[in-house]
């Protein structure tokens, strides 16, 4: 995973199986990933503390990339996260232009 994967409009999403708030997101995120333009490149799901084989994983593996981590991993880290579920669109330079708790107040118009 790089910087260079990440391109401005991109979304990317942290969840953790065993969050009730990450379960109750999921349908929505699907949603909002399988309908962007340039598919799968656009959207990036980080699962904290999940094996490969987790129903999440699974389900965000069919419309996004995804990168199961600990709950402290390396992508976490680097986009600051320290809640999930986690919601960022990502700016230019592969800069965050917003983050959010909540993917409906991310998908509102923001100016990147």
């Amino acid at each position: 995973m790089s910087r260079a994967m990440l391109d401005a409009g991109a979304v990317v999403g942290f969840f953790s199986p065993g969050c009730e708030p990450c379960r109750a997101a999921l349908p929505g995120f699907l949603a909002h990933a399988g309908a962007l333009r340039g598919g799968r490149d656009r959207a990036l799901a980080v699962v904290a503390g999940a094996e490969e084989s987790d129903p999440m994983v699974l389900a965000l593996a069919e419309v996004t990339r995804v990168v199961v981590e600990d709950h402290e991993g390396p992508v976490a880290s680097a986009f600051g996260v320290r809640a999930f579920p986690t919601f960022c669109l990502v700016g230019p330079e592969a800069s965050i232009a917003a983050a959010r708790f909540d993917l409906s107040a991310l998908t509102a118009p923001i100016t990147v």
